[in-house]
């Protein structure tokens, strides 16, 4: 692994966890938790059907369904600026 992977994971966990903390300071947790998930994952099915049109290439794995899942929107734009750069 190297340093530009260990930041970016480190920074998608803080990320994750800030996420929750906002989810949890809600009143409905599970709801807000959901809502993130689907739109994260609705995203990121967008720019893999799509992005074929705009000659980006993001896989779909089990990797980027959980960052998109669990970071929501911002996960699968962290996904697509890091496709692009690498």
């Amino acid at each position: 692994m190297d340093i530009l992977q260990i930041v970016f994971v480190v920074i998608a966990a803080l990320v994750g966890l800030i996420m929750l903390i906002m989810a949890f300071r809600t009143k409905k947790p599970l709801s807000a938790l959901l809502s993130t998930a689907g739109w994260g994952c609705g995203s990121l099915l967008a720019v893999v059907l799509l992005g074929r049109f705009a000659g980006l290439h993001v896989s779909l794995n089990w990797f980027t369904l959980g960052t998109s899942g669990i970071l929501g929107l911002p996960g699968t734009i962290a996904l697509v600026l890091a496709q692009s750069i690498w």
